[in-house]
């Protein structure tokens, strides 16, 4: 609970003490940031309403042929267990992956808001804690609609479309 704690109150003194309005945030910071978030979402253990079945589809798909694992699960999730597990790695490499899409996401989207590091902030409660360390896939999958929404804001529909 003091991690958690820990991260909302990082969060929230930068916000108290910078006047993110007048400049982009970016740089050192923002990537620091970007890394402590994606670190404290991807490797938590045991953490969230469907760690075990997560568990339980690492450990099948490591025994299938691919065209097997594609039947077996969300294709892009299934692509992450494939590579973890090929490489000799555990869930923890997954879930640090889809940690990773969620953070560029979430840190994208907020940059573009009039104060991002308060957005940040508003989003840790429910999207970070919630969302991305209870729901791996669900928590990816955001990440992804995340970023769409900020090229969309950016009038990059292309870009949009690839997210």
């Amino acid at each position: 609970m003091l991690a958690y704690w820990a991260l909302f109150g990082i969060f929230g003194f930068a916000a108290a003490v910078t006047d993110e309005r007048k400049r982009r945030p970016g740089g050192i910071g923002w990537i620091a940031a970007g890394v402590l978030l994606a670190i404290v979402i991807g490797l938590r253990r045991e953490v969230g309403g469907d760690c075990f079945k997560y568990m339980t589809i690492f450990e099948r798909l490591q025994h299938v042929d691919l065209a097997r694992a594609l039947q077996e699960s969300d294709p892009g999730y299934t692509i992450l267990n494939l590579i973890a597990g090929s490489f000799g790695l555990g869930l923890w490499a997954v879930n640090l992956a889809c940690a990773a899409i969620f953070t560029v996401g979430l840190l994208k989207l907020c940059r573009e808001q009039p104060n991002p590091v308060l957005a940040v902030l508003i989003g840790i409660p429910y999207l970070v804690i919630v969302v991305a360390m209870g729901y791996t896939r669900q928590g990816g999958a955001l990440g992804f609609v995340t970023l769409a929404l900020f090229y969309y804001f950016r009038g990059w529909i292309g870009r949009m479309a690839l997210a």
